[in-house]
């Protein structure tokens, strides 16, 4: 079986658009499998796409993938992502 994270990026990879919702389950999914680097790529593209489409970042996308870099002892990315959600 794919687990988690393999699975959400397998579906964020086949241009899936997603919700609030599914896209911050799917940072969650990465953040418990300890998959730092793949929750930020989700955050980030994410963050590069239009804030009108349907996976636009929110509040609890910003504490996701922040909690995800603190798993993995990432202190310089949580504060990366702390900078961008004035803009969130």
């Amino acid at each position: 079986p794919v687990s988690g994270w393999r699975w959400a990026l397998q579906l964020f990879g086949a241009e899936i658009q997603a919700s609030n919702v599914a896209l911050n389950a799917a940072i969650t999914a990465c953040e418990k499998d300890k998959q730092w680097q793949h929750a930020l790529f989700l955050f980030y593209t994410t963050l590069k796409r239009s804030p009108r489409s349907p996976g636009t970042l929110d509040v609890i996308s910003v504490n996701a993938a922040i909690s995800s870099c603190e798993k993995g002892s990432e202190w310089q990315q949580a504060l990366s992502i702390f900078s961008t959600a004035p803009a969130i």
